[in-house]
């Protein structure tokens, strides 16, 4: 499981746990943004374990997320065999205490977090808040509601348009690209 950190606008966090859900056909992930966000995050993750996971931390994303947002330039790698304490870790690793993020209390009130990582709170020195655009997010949430809806009339989803039309997509830039010999 190799995640990007980043902030988000849903879950507040997004890193190894909520990656996985880039493994699900589109139809499942709305159904989680619809009916349980942080649950179904912690469900997925004992479903489909992980053996490892490495945190790209490189360049955060903080603010908007998961289309919009500033860039933060850090250079960390983390990584871990349990994906929900790498989690756990790296919300601490930028300043956002995980006991505000939905799946890492469900997670840590499941005994899935080493209790001994769960009573240490570490804070970086690093600023980083959590977003609180109450009206993004229930436009975000409005827009998976009526893609729903729309499956079920005209068996047709719209989701993929809408991050298309709206969403930020990672370009190569071919000339930073270096080769090794092999």
């Amino acid at each position: 499981n190799v995640p990007k950190l980043k902030t988000h606008m849903l879950t507040g966090f997004s890193c190894g746990l909520k990656n996985l859900m880039g493994l699900l056909p589109l139809k499942e992930r709305r159904k989680m943004h619809l009916f349980g966000l942080a649950k179904s995050i912690v469900e997925l993750n004992l479903i489909i374990p992980t053996d490892l996971t490495i945190v790209d931390a490189s360049v955060i994303m903080h603010g908007h997320g998961p289309a919009f947002g500033d860039k933060i330039k850090l250079g960390y790698l983390l990584a871990g065999q349990n994906v929900f304490a790498v989690d756990f870790f790296a919300a601490q690793f930028i300043n956002i205490n995980p006991f505000k993020i939905g799946h890492l209390k469900i997670a840590e009130k499941q005994g899935l977090i080493p209790e001994r990582l769960s009573k240490q709170i570490r804070v970086k020195d690093l600023s980083v808040s959590l977003p609180k655009n109450r009206l993004y997010i229930l436009l975000y949430w409005l827009v998976y509601f009526f893609d729903y809806l729309q499956e079920k009339i005209i068996k047709k989803t719209s989701i993929a348009w809408w991050h298309r039309r709206f969403g930020l997509r990672p370009k190569l830039d071919i000339k930073k690209c270096q080769s090794f010999p092999a």
